[in-house]
């Protein structure tokens, strides 16, 4: 990562960690004037105000992070494995050919073409491929 990058993001978590401290700054203040015992019972009673909402939160917190935990074990025991990392076997084109029913000189054509037609009968199956522009190098 480009030394620019890591400068633009220590600033801006830093100004985002600035803001935060900002917007909390009235519960700080009140859990440090709690702290030091020199709060009133009514600046103590609109301090403590805010922690059914702060209970409301952490469980969401909770189940949330629960359910993304389970889902993070679940997918580690599901693709675990030395396979876990491989891809699927690609599609050949008799395998298309036949499902499609089609013959396979039909998808060789259909390969090596650009740009072309397909025309179906009524029920949907292919009828026939009508070629407008081919290809001028080899189909990988």
């Amino acid at each position: 990562m480009p030394r620019w990058r890591r400068v633009r993001d220590a600033c801006l978590t830093a100004c985002m960690w600035a803001l935060y401290l900002l917007l909390v700054r009235a519960v700080l203040e009140g859990a440090w004037d709690l702290a030091r015992g020199r709060m009133t019972s009514v600046e103590g009673a609109r301090v403590f105000a805010f922690l059914p909402t702060l209970a409301e939160y952490a469980a969401t917190i909770a189940v949330n992070a629960v359910i993304l935990v389970g889902w993070a074990l679940y997918n580690y025991l599901r693709f675990r494995g030395p396979d876990r990392r491989q891809t699927g076997n690609p599609v050949v084109p008799p395998e298309i050919a036949q499902h499609f029913n089609v013959e396979p000189d039909l998808v060789a054509q259909l390969v090596a073409t650009r740009i072309g037609v397909l025309h179906h009968h009524p029920d949907g199956r292919i009828s026939h491929f009508e070629q407008l522009l081919a290809t001028t190098t080899e189909p990988k």
